[in-house]
Formats: structure tokens, sequence, C-alpha cells
């Protein structure tokens, strides 16, 4: 039932992968209960369920059952029999030691992982069975986190209330989520930051496989291509035509390796470790990978797709209309939009699909013409760019393969000097085009950052932005880019006499009586009286009032930086500064970058014109639909209905703020009216 059941929710993605977690996780189950002296889900209290819970938060299944004791328990009865020993190693032929998992399951009765036994447990079985081959590094213990642990008390959850099964008999966590950080506190998923450092590094690195070693890595690909196709190879033993096309490919490289700067030697065609052309393809397909990620900030599956049914495609490019370069992508966002989108592509993405694109043509089926875009969409998609083949014809009969990043991310990082610890981290490259674009932008704005990385609310936005409570201090957004000056650079390449003219166009509309939103009215208000002891302000043409406060204004720091939701006036003030929304004690200055609507709302600085609330009615509106597209999760509509409902209640407050606003001012410009004095008469 409960395959059936992720048969049925998992329409995308590795099928398999969850029907198979799905089963082991149940197994661990009954292992448990069995231990309690329970033979049935209905048999199992609430409380003991609880106590279940509190001990997943502590060790996680892998204490839980004592996987340690039970591997252990092996070891020992390893070292007294050889026989046995011998028998924890597998049979897979390379030069590194692998461990016999089926027979290890069988042994303790529960489901292992191979990847998920501790790096001393797998030395000591290693040392216990006298191989001679290398031991690869080994993982550590698998930790609980957060979302581990929700997982598993969502499993419990399904295995309660099931019309005609055997199950619990109430629901044990109606809020799972919650209880899991309950549990076990609240944790902070923040990705880590890559330095500029790493940036460069990384960048340069795949830079130099797409536009310099490409060409060469796919002359290779074809000349082992050209000899499978070949009639004399095809009856012959297959080690025979291995051995023949490893001697051309060979010969070849020598060839080329010096013009496209290739690494030096190539021993073999599909090596799993060290250098082969299986590592030069996989090297060349990441490379590209980081190429697309960097430019646009997407999620790593988004352009890969590995076990997804979206990812880059044959064709996903099409070139811009009326432009001499530049395309337009169409790609899949995850999670919050759930379809796909078109965004602009530099030549750097350009370059990085074409070089994908023509390895697709070196993996297609043997015998078949070149490959060309379907012209229906739809089908287009599934012709998916990252897959591979080794260079041998069991290979070339199924279908083209796909490869997880994290798995062969290491032929691409193995030789570079990085200081981030996971480089291959699912959005490091996310957070690092966000924090790029926030600190080293010259006129960076949150809201637009937030739309480009297709997020519902600035909140989610900003989380990529900013550190961690725990984040260590030489791993910090503050140490890893130090700050532009923000105010200098944004107005570079404005004209001075431009920014005035604007500034006084805002302060005549406040000080006419237009319905100007924001604080900022106060700022002009109190100018305005200060300057009301000169006879020639108070005789003046409200044009001319206008510019003296504006003047008067401008030497006080104040100047205005115009944003889709209002205009901020903070400048580089001082007097104000503190009160401002975006005010960052740890800065010591205002944060106009992080703009938005909640954000400004009620603050001093802020000017808020119809024009500016006209904006935020447009983006209600946009939400709203989103909001009613049933085609989108229920989560997704929520929180669209959500974040228009803030962005409604910040549009009354601005209303209402600016009807308080002109008759405020107001109160103040009548005073400047002449008084009239009636003419006296006598008798």
């Amino acid at each position: 039932m409960l395959v059936n059941e992720d048969c049925h929710n998992s329409h995308r993605g590795d099928v398999w992968g969850v029907a198979v977690r799905t089963v082991r996780t149940f197994i661990r189950l009954v292992a448990w209960m069995f231990r309690c002296g329970r033979y049935k889900l209905e048999q199992v209290e609430p409380k003991l369920l609880e106590k279940l819970a509190k001990e997943l938060a502590k060790k996680g299944w892998w204490g839980v059952l004592d996987y340690s004791g039970r591997l252990n328990a092996l070891i020992e009865r390893a070292q007294r029999d050889g026989d046995f020993a011998r028998s924890l190693e597998g049979a897979l032929q390379t030069r590194f030691f692998h461990l016999n998992i089926d027979f290890i399951r069988s042994q303790v009765h529960l489901p292992i992982e191979s990847v998920f036994i501790p790096r001393n447990i797998v030395t000591q079985i290693f040392k216990a069975s006298g191989s001679a081959k290398k031991l690869e590094r080994a993982t550590q213990a698998p930790h609980v986190t957060q979302n581990s642990l929700y997982v598993s008390l969502k499993f419990l959850n399904r295995c309660a209330l099931v019309p005609g099964f055997d199950s619990f008999k109430t629901r044990p966590f109606p809020a799972p989520l919650a209880r899991a950080k309950s549990l076990l506190g609240k944790e902070d998923k923040r990705t880590e930051n890559l330095s500029i450092d790493d940036v460069v590094t990384i960048f340069s690195e795949a830079l130099k496989w797409t536009y310099v070693r490409a060409d060469g890595v796919i002359q290779l690909c074809e000349v082992a291509r050209a000899h499978l196709e070949s009639d004399h190879l095809k009856s012959v033993h297959p080690n025979v035509a291995r051995r023949t096309i490893t001697r051309r490919v060979h010969e070849k490289y020598k060839e080329i390796a010096r013009t496209f700067d290739l690494p030096e030697g190539l021993p073999s065609l599909v090596k799993e470790e060290g250098f082969s052309l299986r590592t030069l393809i996989l090297q060349l397909q990441i490379s590209c990978a980081i190429s697309v990620l960097f430019n646009h900030g997407r999620r790593r599956e988004e352009v890969i797709g590995f076990g997804k049914s979206y990812g880059l495609y044959r064709g996903c490019l099409t070139a811009a209309e009326g432009q001499d370069s530049g395309s337009y992508l169409d790609i899949y966002v995850e999670k919050t939009l759930q379809c796909y989108v078109t965004m602009w592509a530099n030549e750097v993405v350009e370059r990085a699909v074409d070089v994908l694109e023509r390895l697709g043509q070196v993996f297609r089926p043997l015998g078949a013409p070149l490959l060309e875009s379907a012209s229906d969409v739809r089908s287009a998609r599934k012709d998916k760019l990252f897959v591979f083949r080794n260079f041998t014809y069991a290979s070339f009969e199924g279908k083209a393969s796909e490869w997880a990043f994290d798995r062969v991310a290491k032929f691409f990082f193995s030789k570079l000097n990085v200081s981030v610890k996971k480089s291959t981290a699912s959005h490091i490259y996310r957070r690092c085009f966000a924090l790029i674009y926030m600190y080293r932008h010259d006129h960076p704005i949150l809201m637009a950052l937030s739309r480009h990385l297709c997020h519902i609310t600035l909140e989610t936005t900003r989380v990529y932005t900013e550190d961690a409570k725990d984040t260590e201090d030489g791993r910090s957004v503050e140490s890893l880019f130090p700050l532009v000056d923000l105010e200098d650079a944004a107005f570079d390449s404005i004209l001075e006499e431009e920014r005035s003219e604007y500034f006084e166009k805002k302060i005549l509309q406040i000080l006419s009586g237009e319905s100007v939103g924001g604080h900022f009215s106060r700022i002009v208000a109190r100018i305005a009286r200060s300057l009301e002891s000169r006879a020639s302000f108070k005789e003046a043409s409200m044009e001319e009032r206008a510019r003296q406060t504006r003047e008067v204004a401008e030497e006080e720091g104040y100047s205005p930086v115009p944003k889709a939701n209002t205009t901020c006036a903070a400048g580089c003030a001082n007097k104000t500064k503190r009160q401002a929304n975006c005010y960052s004690p740890n800065e010591s200055r205002v944060c106009p970058e992080k703009a938005s609507a909640e954000l400004c709302a009620g603050c001093i600085h802020a000017i808020t014109t119809p024009s500016h609330r006209s904006a935020v009615e447009l983006e209600i509106a946009s939400l709203m639909a989103a909001a009613g597209d049933t085609r989108r999760p229920l989560k997704l509509q929520l929180a669209a209905r959500d974040a228009a409902d803030g962005l409604r209640a910040v549009l009354d407050s601005e209303l209402k703020t600016a009807t308080e606003m002109q008759k405020f001012v107001g109160r103040l410009v009548d005073t400047w009216k002449p008084i009239m004095f009636q003419e006296k008469t006598y008798a």
C-alpha cells in the first residue's frame, strides 16, 4: 500500500529510489517493533511512538537499531574466520576495496547501504579481509538532521489510520515538521558562502574547459565513435575492440593534447578513477553546468535534471529576434513556479549549451542520423543534454545514462585549491549569484533579484543574501565580500542635475498637497518650517519653495534612490539613518538595496506616490492570479495568497499615511498664505 502510494505521488523523478527507501524504512520500523515486543502496528501505543521519535532525534535509525553493534560483531567474527572475512569483500573488479553489501545485509538482518557505513568500520573490515586493494575514503556515520527526522516522523504518520490494513490507531505526529524542530531545535540550512577567490578559481577552470578544451575532448569522442561504427570491429571480441579504440584515441590524444591544453596522459577509455576519456567528458559536462549555474543562479537540478523530467535539453536556446547576439533560455523552475520560463542567456551560456549539444551528437545511437531539435517543445524537453555513454557496444545499445553532480564532481574539483567545504552543495552557485549581485553590483535591488530567482516572497530571497547566526567569521559575507561604496556607485553614471530635478519634483508633490505616502513628508515639513524666517521663502512661488527645500535637504545628505515600490531619500544623511527601516547596525549604514514594499512601509525616508502604489497593485494582482491557478500545488497557492494579503495591508497603510501627510503638510502650507487686511474707513 505504501509503495503504491509512492508510485502515485512520485510522478516526477526517481520513483524506484523512493519506493526502495519506503520498503527499507518499513523494515526498520518492524525490526524496532519486534524489539519492543509489538508484532502488529495496532499494538504500538502513542507513548512508545513518542519515545521512538526522541530516540530518532538523538541517534537516528542507525543508533535506534544499533547498527554499530551488529557490524562490530561481524568484524569480531571476521578476525577469527578468514573465509568469512573474505566474504565481506565485494567482487567488483576495480583497484579499490568494496564491501559485499548484499552479504552484510544478510548477516545483520537489516537494510543497510554501503555509503552510510562509517569510516572506522569500513577500515576494520578492510584490514580483517586482508584485501590487496586500496581503500577509498569512507564517510562518517549518518547524522540526524531536521529534514531526516521530519521524513521519519512523516513516514510514521503514513502508517496510521489505513482502512483495511494493520496500522497505528492514531496519527502520532499531526505536525511532523514542527515536532522535528522542537526535538532538534531550529536548524539553519543556509549554504556555505563561496569567497571571491573561490569563485574566480572555479569559474576560470570551467571557462578553460568550455572554451579551450571542449573541442579537443569532442574530437577524441568522435574518433572513438567512428571506430565503434566501423564494420571490421563489430565482428571481433569486445576486448579486442576496446583495445583498438583505446589505441586510436590515444594516438589522437597525443596529436592534439598540446593544442587544446588537455591534461597529460590518457591511459584508458572508461577508467573509474584517475585520468581517462570518461573523466575528461565528465569534467567538461560539469564545467558546462557550472557556467550556466554561475550565470543564472538556478538550482542545480533545474540545469542538470538528474532523475527529473526536466533539465537543459536540445533546443532550449532560441536566438533573440532583432539582436546581433544573445539568446533566450527555456528552463524549468522548481519549487515555486514549477513550470518552464524564458530567461536571457549570454554567450557563456550559449557556449555551454552548444558544447553539450555537440556531445549529445556523439552519444546518439550507433548508425543513427544527426540529432535535430524536435519541433514540438514537449518532445524536445525529453532530449536532455546531461547524459553519458561509455564507448562500448553494450553502452550504445540502451538509453544514455544520467549522472549525479555530487558523485562525479570530484573529477573537476580534485585539483582545485578552493576553501569551501562542500563545493557540490545543490544551492551553492545560486547563493553565490545572489551574493555577487547584492554586494558587488553597482545598484542592487532585492526585488529584482527575487524576481530573477523566481521567489514568491522577498523574505525567501533575503535568506540567500544574509549569514546564518552561527556562521564562522572567516566564512561570513562581510569577510568574503568586502563592500563597495554602494551610495557612490549607485549614482556614478547619473548626472547631478537630473537627480536634483527628480528630487525637487518629489518635494513639490509633497508641498502641493498631492497624495504622497511615506514619512519623508515630515522631514520636508521640518526643513520648510526652518525656512519660514526667510522673507523670500514666504513670498516665493510653490516651485521656488520646493527648490529651496531641496537645496537644504541635499546639504543634510538626503538624496533620492528610485525603487519599484517607493523612492528612498535616505542618501547619506546621518540625522535620521538610525530611524530607517533598513538600517544595519553591523554596517552602520542604511541598506536601500534591500527595499521592499513591506520593509519600506512607514519608513522615515520613504516617498510613495500614486504611481508607486499602482506598481504594488499590479504585484497584488499577479499574486492573486497565482493563488487562483489550480495547476500549482496548494502550498504555493496559499503562499501567493498570503503574500498578496501582506501587500494589501501595506497598501492600505500607505493610503492612510498619505492622507495623514496631506493634512499635516496642508496645515503648514496654510500658514504661508498672505493675510488679507480689510481697509478701514473713517466716517
